[in-house]
Parts: C-alpha cells; sequence; structure tokens
C-alpha cells in the first residue's frame, strides 16, 4: 500500500473516535503512527543498518502499539521508537489563522483557515503557504470558533500538537517540506520519510490576534513555534 493511502486510511480510524466539536485538536497521534511509520528498539541508532525494526503489534492490530517483542528477544529495553532519520531538523514558525465568516464570491459567510510556515536551516529560509476550506487540517478536529484557536480556553497546542505528521489535507505540503529538506540536506535518504511535528509551542513574542467579535468580520490567528524531524515510512 502507498505511504499515503496507508496514512489516510490510519486517519479515518484514528478520527472516528473523535468526539465532534471538542474544543482541542487531537494531539500525540503516536497511536496514527504505528500503522505508517517505522518504529525500532528504542536503545539501537536508526543510522545503523543492524538496527532492530519492531513488527509485532499487540492483538495483531496495525493500529494498535508494537509489543516490542523484537526487542527482549535481542536482550534490549521493551521499547519501540519512531524511526526519525538522523541529524535531519528543521525549526520554524507557524501562523494559523482562522475566518468563521469568510464570505464566499456570492457573498456567503463560510470557514477558511490559512497556514502559513516558515522553517529555516541556518541563513536559509523557506515559506510555505496553504489554504483550506473549513476549519479542518490534517488529523486535527475542526476548530469550530475562532476562540478555540485564540481564547483562554482554546487548543492546548503543546500537550496536543505533537507528532502530527502530513496526512489528509496537509499531504501537498508534506511533500514540499520533503522536498525543500532534501535540498538542505544533500546526504539524507528521505525518499520513503515524512515530516512529522516533535515540537510546538505558542509563540509568547506574538499575541494571538483576536477578531472573534459580532462586529468584526476578519480572520483570527495564532502563531506557533515548531520543531519538525522527519520519520522512515511503511512500504
Amino acid at each position: 500500500m502507498h505511504i499515503h493511502t496507508r496514512l489516510l486510511a490510519a486517519t479515518f480510524a484514528f478520527t472516528a473516535l473523535a468526539l465532534p466539536g471538542r474544543a482541542s485538536v487531537p494531539g500525540n497521534i503516536q497511536d496514527l503512527s504505528y500503522a505508517g511509520l517505522v518504529h525500532v528498539c528504542e536503545d539501537e541508532e536508526p543510522a545503523d543498518a543492524d538496527y532492530i525494526q519492531c513488527v509485532a503489534h499487540e492483538a495483531d492490530d496495525p493500529f494498535q502499539p508494537y509489543t516490542a517483542v523484537e526487542c527482549t528477544n535481542a536482550g534490549l529495553p521493551a521499547v519501540c521508537v519512531t524511526d526519525f532519520i538522523p541529524k535531519v531538523r528543521l525549526k520554524g514558525t507557524v501562523t494559523l489563522a482562522f475566518d468563521d465568516a469568510a464570505l464566499d464570491g456570492f457573498g456567503t459567510p463560510s470557514d477558511e483557515t490559512v497556514l502559513i510556515l516558515e522553517l529555516k536551516k541556518g541563513a536559509k529560509k523557506r515559506t510555505f503557504i496553504d489554504l483550506f476550506e473549513g476549519s479542518k487540517i490534517g488529523n486535527w478536529n475542526a476548530f469550530g470558533v475562532e476562540t478555540f484557536l485564540t481564547g483562554a480556553g482554546g487548543i492546548d497546542f503543546e500537550t496536543n500538537g505533537e507528532f502530527q505528521f502530513a496526512n489528509q489535507n496537509l499531504t501537498d505540503l508534506g511533500l514540499e517540506i520533503r522536498d525543500q529538506a532534501a535540498l538542505w540536506f544533500p546526504k539524507a535518504d528521505l525518499s520513503t520519510a515524512v515530516p512529522v511535528i516533535t515540537s510546538i509551542a505558542r509563540d509568547t513574542k506574538e499575541d494571538p490576534i483576536d477578531e472573534d467579535d459580532v462586529a468584526q468580520k476578519l480572520a483570527s490567528a495564532a502563531f506557533l513555534k515548531i520543531e519538525i524531524e522527519f520519520a522512515r515510512t511503511i512500504p
């Protein structure tokens, strides 16, 4: 199965369990990654050709955790971790804007989301911009209202955003990120990898833009700082 087909199927299985309208984003999606991302025994170096890959899942279900039986059989701790490409890490900022009263060509209000991602490696920078109909991106639950994005009772990105990886309507953006990383890290083989957010937090230097008011018809926005690594995918 092609990696994007595999991740899409895994996403549907995962989001079917999510509560509609919940004021958060599905966070650590490690459960979803079991079906699509390679996992290895914890204390083995993934760059080493002899590292041990985890294969067996609990209840033989690819969406369930690995049993780590391969690790214990080798005298290693019973821990399986995501197989990230060594020494390939990007830092960046995200502007996430959402308008719950955006007007279409006929003047009818609808939900629209904009994501602006700026990645950097040393002095090199690249900016990506993507637009989404509605307020659902990747496997996250829909924002629903602007206060979920900016309000005090809104999304806890730090707890709920880590380990998001490019899937569903983030797939095209993920491919662009991977292509850029391949240029910046020419010695790394990213051909079977997918970008994964391994750290995400609100940018404390940038206050959210809150335009969620009856009299305001503009978008609200949150500013985030992220780190991205690349995980190998299951063929």
